[in-house]
């Protein structure tokens, strides 16, 4: 999952899954638990290069999202990321993966890129200046 500021014209890549029947009600329940943090569940088309449309299901952030910085910039957006962890884990690892996930799609995002990179600049200072004490 990832916030997405609504952009006309603009497209979203990614990945769709099928949930296997009799599983939805459970599958939901628990995406509802992660993605309680401001998100509400929209069904929406999604295009696939085989079929014209099918009707999927997405968690849209809202600007009423706790954890929403609105038009921050890069260096307080990776801050923020830095800090977080939700039920899926640290926010970190979903950026990292997410850039690398974006490139294999081909569908490379610049402000993704962006942020990958001020986060692993970030994490490369930490360790700088990281003095281990003696216990």
């Amino acid at each position: 999952m990832v916030t997405l500021i609504e952009e006309p014209g603009a497209i979203c890549w990614g990945r769709a899954y099928r949930l296997e029947p009799g599983l939805e009600d459970k599958v939901l329940a628990q995406l509802d638990h992660r993605e309680q943090g401001g998100y509400e569940r929209q069904q929406l088309p999604l295009y696939f290069s085989t079929v014209e449309s099918v009707t999927g299901t997405m968690y849209h952030a809202t600007p009423e999202n706790v954890n929403y910085l609105g038009a921050a910039n890069i260096p307080h957006i990776a801050q923020q990321v830095l800090n977080a962890h939700g039920p899926s884990g640290p926010n970190i690892e979903y950026v990292l993966k997410l850039e690398i996930s974006l490139l294999e799609l081909g569908a490379e995002d610049e402000h993704i890129t962006e942020l990958a990179k001020a986060l692993k600049q970030l994490v490369a200072s930490m360790a700088r200046s990281y003095t281990p004490t003696d216990p």
